[in-house]
């Protein structure tokens, strides 16, 4: 019942059929009509870590659609479907411009994160169906945790910021998360955010350009070259990524 008074007051929840539902996928009895409930939003438990794991159970991209516990309304059918490659691209962009969007407003509001990583974006939807999978794509959001570390929104903790932001989403991008539909190849052999970092900053000396060209000579990572060829991704990968070198500094990028 949607009503004001905050009571589960429907007769339905003495329907065998409803039962029977509902002790199959919460395994507990249901309340009684008349109870009081209190109802929590749960974020979900899936970052974008979980999305740059090795393709297998643990990352979303790859598992198995999920089931639900029991029977239950369900019955033994599979909720979801396997992600496509358009599907995962699509979904990812809309996760790195909504992770974008995230960092722009905490920096709005005067506060910088200082502690962003994989981890500390947090992709939910915006309904109560917090499964990771396909027909969710339009529906994810995007939000930060993990703010202990956080600071007022000084240049250099801005800057800070947008360098790590290019980290996390390169690492996004280079992850398994984009790789070609059915890809069996090896994987790449630098695709963790610290060895991107060294490979950067050391090897590449911060050019973006020697990047683009080793990251075309792997397989795995074709069809994410081609996304950034074609999008200007290069060019605001760069940017992010050298935001804290002084010489280039842009605290309004993501504005």
């Amino acid at each position: 019942d949607d009503s004001e008074d905050g009571f589960f007051s429907s007769d339905a929840v003495l329907d065998d059929s409803f039962i029977e539902a509902w002790v199959a996928n919460l395994r507990c009895e249901p309340p009684q009509p008349d109870s009081r409930w209190l109802v929590y939003e749960w974020a979900g438990t899936c970052t974008f870590a979980s999305l740059t794991s090795p393709p297998g159970p643990q990352n979303p991209f790859y598992a198995e659609p999920p089931r639900p516990f029991g029977g239950g309304i369900f019955g033994s059918r599979a909720v979801g479907e396997r992600w496509t490659y358009p599907q995962r691209e699509k979904f990812v962009l809309r996760a790195i411009k909504n992770a974008v969007a995230c960092v722009a407003d905490l920096h709005e509001a005067g506060v910088a994160h200082r502690g962003l990583s994989g981890a500390a974006f947090v992709l939910d939807s915006s309904g109560m169906d917090k499964n990771v999978v396909p027909k969710n794509a339009p529906l994810s959001r995007v939000r930060l945790q993990f703010l202990g570390f956080s600071d007022s929104a000084s240049v250099a903790n801005m800057n800070d910021d947008l360098n790590s932001l290019g980290y996390v989403l390169l690492e996004l991008l280079l992850s398994p998360a984009l790789y070609p539909e059915d890809y069996a190849g090896p994987l790449p052999p630098v695709s963790d955010g610290d060895s991107l970092k060294r490979l950067y900053d050391d090897i590449f000396d911060c050019d973006i350009l020697k990047l683009r060209d080793y990251c075309a000579n792997e397989e795995a990572w074709d069809g994410v070259v081609r996304l950034l060829d074609t999008s200007d991704g290069w060019a605001f990968l760069g940017t992010a990524l050298g935001a804290n070198d002084r010489r280039r500094a842009t605290p309004g990028l993501l504005t």
